[in-house]
């Protein structure tokens, strides 16, 4: 037996009954008369711990575990399932310090389920087994073996059809954040356990991280893999409480027979980790199971009897099990067997004290019935459950009513009787008096007096009920009467004896005024006892409509709750789409940043270029200072460079507020999540810009290598030698054509003779290929090797082609 902190059984014999099963005959579900006789005896609060899963795969032992026995629940190694129907351990647990929250249950019920997939059971069976089990359970285990993969997935596919299975309310379709408020807690058992749980980057996992990282939607569209993520949907969204829990192999590791798993050996003998693990399962359940709630109801063993015969009726007529349906039928068992024990208590009470030896007094019997009535009313109340009490409460107010009439008519005949059978010895003893007289020693005076003293107190001894006011009154009568005749036999006397029977008579009719005081203060007092009963009623019936305003508050309240979960989820999904358009914002910002630094190397590189081109025009310019021709053409071309030169702070500027409408954009990134439109015109303004600053610069690296390509050679001749004879004839220098025009690739041959120190200072020379750029380089190679010539990219091959053809 289990420990007193792990929950302990009713008695020592406590074996498993079963619960659920196939009729042979009607193969229709039935309950079971020795689950019946087990549950209508639990009348606290139940939570109910139901194991499912694949046959063979160890339901039976755990559960076993968790009841504390070794033997219980049918276990064994073959491939046919032990387990059928469902079945209930005998003896409810005691949970005792495990579980010390408000709201734990009174007892806790096991129940193992047939397991899925058995080669004798067709898959309609398991999904009413399945469906039961998660019905009547408040811990729901799911056995698996090893790790959670499709395969596992696949074998809970049953979770994702539940919605097609089950009804909330009738006539209506249920969604599935109606039915997860009726299901149980939800725990994925895995045994056999052998994998390290580490994610993709090695964070170690908690079995419940990996259960909810296995549960997310895979990628694919293949009908299989749709399935699945249905499935695992299905989970999330009908389990909202779920958890993982998971068990190595509890053989491996010991001196323990390969064979030891047919008949496992007692807990202490299996592997640490198994033992620790299985001890902690036990915790995990019985520290966090709840009592089975429906509509907000904890449910007793009863009610739990009641809903399953619902359940199972509903499933053999065809009709989908509708839990808000149950639940009303229960409530209507619930209530009738509260009705029919206030109703046993009151009557057996009321008809006892009818019924005595002793007629009670007017005053006892009215405080006897109060006692009862409050007696029968506390043990209605104590029973009944649900919203329509008040009906109920309504018919045993009529039955009290009733049954209190009906004893009353009762006493009150009994009292007749009574009181008839003491007037009639009475009557008797007086007309033996008067026959015979008081006796030969005595006198009337003194013998009718006694007489009378004797029987008005007998009566008043004896005599009681609502008969006794009156019988009194009829026996004062008879008195009288026979005072009367006496006095008439007794002439002689009556002078002597007139002033004494007078007295009597005197005494009598005040006796008689006494009587009747006596009965109008009782005919009071019940008047006041009926007003109070009356006030009574009326704040019972009062408290029952507080009852009722206080439960229908509580249905707006939880109806109030469920609208507020559905708009936080809404807000959360606003939340995720805002965060995925502002890290596309941040995606477009970051290509717009690479594509402006493109710009900015390619503008430098445009700068170096010009830069290099200023150092050979100015190198140009030295050279041919002899010619004013010809240094008026390289002035020109130096303008022109110039003047390229002079467009890169107007392209810097251009980039620099390229550069700030980047800036501005990206502060306003917030705002463009609003208005996109202006996004895409700033996009398309930079990009003009962009266009156009490229434009500038190819036009300005045009200028360029126009002013530095030679100029088209003469009809008469190409070679450079005729160009310097023509140069000789006409006193020009090389380079300079009859038209006082020159060329750059010339000025670049020419080799100017050497000069006085006074004269220029410095001596000039053919310019180095290493100084020259590439498009000057490019162009006086197509002058000579022809326009369409192909020539390499790389400025050192190209220095290598130069020096071939050009020096």
């Amino acid at each position: 037996r289990p420990s007193n902190s792990e929950g302990s059984n009713h008695g020592h014999m406590a074996r498993p009954v079963p619960f659920i099963q196939v009729d042979e005959r009607t193969r229709q579900l039935v309950v079971c008369d020795e689950a019946r006789k087990v549950l209508s005896t639990v009348s606290g609060t139940v939570g109910v711990c139901a194991v499912a899963g694949v046959y063979r795969t160890g339901k039976s032992y755990i559960l076993n575990q968790l009841a504390g026995t070794n033997k219980g629940f049918g276990i064994g190694s073959t491939v046919q399932a032990c387990t059928k129907g469902i079945w209930l351990w005998g003896a409810p647990l005691q949970l005792g310090r495990s579980n010390n929250a408000a709201d734990a249950p009174e007892h806790l019920l096991l129940l193992d389920t047939e397991g899925l997939q058995s080669i004798s059971q067709t898959e309609g069976h398991d999904a009413k087994i399945f469906s039961l089990a998660i019905l009547l359970s408040s811990f729901f285990v799911y056995n698996s073996e090893k790790a959670i993969n499709n395969a596992a997935i696949d074998q809970l596919s049953l979770v994702a059809q539940l919605t097609e299975k089950i009804r909330v309310h009738a006539g209506s379709s249920t969604g599935e954040s109606e039915l997860a408020e009726c299901f149980p807690e939800f725990l994925w058992l895995l045994r056999d356990f052998q994998l390290e749980l580490q994610d993709c980057d090695g964070k170690v996992l908690t079995p419940s991280e990996y259960l909810e990282s296995c549960l997310q939607p895979q990628p694919g569209s293949s009908a299989a893999v749709t399935e699945q993520n249905d499935t695992r949907k299905a989970i999330c969204s009908l389990f909202h409480r779920r958890s993982c829990v998971a068990l190595g192999h509890p053989t491996i590791g010991t001196s323990l027979p390969q064979d030891a798993l047919k008949q496992l050996p007692p807990l202490d003998k299996l592997h640490p980790s198994f033992r620790a693990g299985v001890l902690g399962l036990k915790k995990t359940i019985f520290g966090q199971i709840r009592p089975k709630v429906c509509a907000g109801t904890a449910v007793t063993g009863s009610m739990l009897l009641h809903l399953a015969d619902a359940y199972t009726k509903a499933i053999n007529d065809g009709c989908l099990p509708t839990i808000s349906t149950a639940w009303q039928s229960v409530l209507t068992i619930e209530n009738q067997r509260a009705l029919d024990a206030a109703t046993s208590i009151y009557s057996q009470g009321v008809r006892a004290l009818a019924t005595s030896d002793t007629l009670p007094t007017s005053a006892q019997w009215l405080q006897e019935v109060q006692a009862i009535e409050q007696q029968a009313f506390a043990t209605f109340r104590a029973v009944a459950v649900g919203a329509g009490v008040a009906g109920f409460e309504d018919k045993l107010h009529e039955f009290i009513q009733g049954e209190r009439q009906q004893q009353e008519k009762l006493l009150d005949a009994r009292s007749e009787a009574l009181c008839a059978n003491l007037l009639a010895r009475a009557s008797s003893r007086l007309q033996q008096y008067e026959r015979v007289g008081p006796g030969d020693d005595g006198t009337h005076a003194a013998s009718l007096p006694a007489l009378m003293e004797e029987l008005i107190g007998s009566f008043e001894a004896q005599a009681c009920g609502a008969a006794k006011d009156a019988a009194f009154q009829q026996l004062l009568r008879q008195l009288i009467a026979t005072v009367g005749s006496v006095l008439k036999s007794s002439e002689a006397s009556v002078a002597a004896e007139y002033a004494r029977f007078g007295s009597e008579l005197a005494k009598a009719q005040e006796a008689l005024r006494r009587a009747d005081t006596a009965s109008a203060d009782l005919a009071a007092q019940l008047a006041q006892s009926n007003q109070a009963q009356q006030k009574l009623t009326a704040q019972v019936q009062q408290l029952t409509h507080e009852q009722g305003q206080r439960l229908a508050c509580l249905e707006r309240l939880e109806v109030e709750k469920r609208e507020q979960g559905a708009q936080l989820a809404a807000l959360g999904t606003e939340k995720q789409h805002l965060a995925t358009r502002s890290e596309d914002l941040s995606s477009s910002n970051e290509k717009l940043t690479r594509q402006l630094s493109g710009l900015n190397m390619q503008l430098t590189a445009s700068t170096a270029d010009t830069e290099q081109l200023r150092a050979e025009v100015q190198q140009l310019r030295l050279k041919c200072s002899a010619s004013d021709e010809a240094q008026r053409r390289l002035n020109s071309a130096l303008e022109d460079a110039q003047g390229v030169a002079g467009q890169l702070p107007s392209l810097q500027s251009q980039l620099n507020q390229l550069q700030a409408d980047l800036a501005s954009q990206t502060a306003e990134g917030e705002r463009l999540l609003l208005d996109n439109q202006t996004l895409r015109d700033a996009r398309a303004a930079a990009e003009e810009r962009t266009a156009n600053a490229r434009a500038a610069l190819a036009s300005a690296e045009a200028k360029a290598a126009a002013a530095m390509a030679p100029p088209p050679p003469p009809p008469d001749s190409d070679s450079r030698a005729g160009k310097r004879a023509r140069a000789d004839r006409n006193g020009l220098p090389a380079g300079v054509d009859e038209n006082g025009e020159s060329s750059i690739s010339a000025l670049c041959d020419m080799q100017f003779p050497p000069q006085a120190d006074g004269e220029c200072g410095r001596r000039s020379s053919v310019i180095p290929p290493e100084q020259l750029s590439q498009p000057a380089m490019q162009s006086k190679l197509r002058g000579i090797l022809g326009q369409n010539a192909k020539l390499p990219r790389k400025k050192n091959e190209l220095i290598e082609l130069y020096k071939q053809h050009c020096t």
